[in-house]
């Protein structure tokens, strides 16, 4: 079964070091592309046949030419320039997650890539320019009865040890990015939530530590952070990154987090809880001494319409304390209008946080 496994992830949708049928994840990574919330986000993952890994990159999101994670890997594999055995064994591999996807993804690669086939025959003959041969999509169902399930498990053992000319070539170039840390670890991290992992680094050396990549770092703190470890990722990351990390655990865990290692993502993020909340006492304590200008001018208008309806109130209030013939109902129903005004101002600033 092929399955893609998602690591860094961006995308709000999509959970770190969670793994997809293939066609899932075609479908979500579809769906989410479109979301302006997810424009430019992204997630690193791996393409796997039983296992073992068959190409990784990285997707993101908002791109018209690319709409899902299929668009993508097989967007890379074409560009590959190869010949012979090589071109055949990606040819084989694009077959093969064609027929991974329902019928209805199908039909609607098929469209795309004809419409596309044919803008590009329409350009190349205002050209004039030859034609090339038909893309590889119009052989599919012909290439892939004579291959059968074997394809991609075949695959691998060409890709990953070496029968056949060249395949380690071939391998090198779909791979987008360096292998992080080693294929045994990645395994952990989406089979294990990287336990293993973890209790190998908790062993190793401080200059072992040291030899991580800044993305290995990333992915280890991002481990230690789902452990609930935060103490150990501010070794691997700088405590403002980490706390990018902690705030989507909640806001009780960010404030702990932020009162053993202060850092100003932490300091604004709970001010704006704060003030979403309507606890300006809480946000402005939290705010102190950041330099966040949209915030604090958010906090001090706040006040300042705060006091304002105070104010209106304690004029309504010396109003009606007056005889009844005296009172004037017509500037007190004024005054109850104005204070619904900046109540309104009061729910919009909040709502922005």
């Amino acid at each position: 079964m092929i399955t893609i496994g998602f690591t860094n992830s961006t995308v709000e949708g999509i959970e770190s070091f969670e793994k997809y049928p293939f066609r899932e994840a075609y479908v979500l990574t579809h769906a989410l592309n479109v979301q302006p919330k997810n424009e430019g986000k992204t997630v690193d993952f791996v393409l796997l046949q039983e296992e073992e890994t068959l190409y990784r990159g990285t997707f993101e999101c908002g791109r018209d030419e690319v709409e899902n994670i299929y668009q993508h890997i097989t967007f890379h594999l074409r560009e590959l320039e190869v010949k012979g055995n090589d071109r055949e064994m990606r040819d084989r591999l694009l077959a093969t997650l064609y027929q991974s996807l329902h019928d209805e993804a199908q039909a609607y690669e098929i469209r795309r890539e004809e419409q596309k086939a044919a803008e590009q025959q329409a350009q190349e003959e205002a050209q004039g320019e030859k034609a090339e041969s038909p893309p590889w999509f119009k052989n599919i169902k012909v290439m892939y009865p004579a291959f059968g399930g074997v394809i991609v498990a075949l695959l691998c053992v060409i890709l990953l040890t070496g029968n056949q000319p060249h395949p380690q070539a071939l391998a090198n170039q779909i791979e987008e990015e360096p292998l992080l840390m080693d294929e045994e670890a990645y395994q952990d991290i989406l089979l294990n939530k990287g336990n293993g992992t973890l209790a190998k680094l908790e062993e190793a050396t401080e200059e072992e530590r040291q030899e991580l990549t800044e993305e290995e770092q990333e992915i280890v703190a991002k481990l230690y952070v789902d452990h609930a470890d935060y103490e150990q990722a501010t070794n691997y990351l700088h405590a403002e990154q980490v706390a990018e990390l902690v705030k989507d655990k909640g806001m009780d865990t960010l404030k702990t987090f932020n009162e053993s290692h202060p850092t100003t993502t932490g300091q604004v993020t709970l001010a704006k809880h704060y003030l979403k909340q309507g606890e300006i006492d809480a946000a402005k304590a939290e705010a102190e001494g950041t330099d966040n200008d949209a915030l604090n001018t958010d906090l001090s208008t706040y006040e300042s319409i705060q006091s304002d309806i105070a104010g209106l109130r304690q004029v309504i209030e010396d109003e009606r304390d007056q005889d009844e013939d005296d009172q004037d109902e017509g500037k007190i129903k004024g005054w109850e209008e104005e204070i619904k005004a900046k109540e309104q101002e009061l729910t919009a600033i909040k709502e922005k946080q």
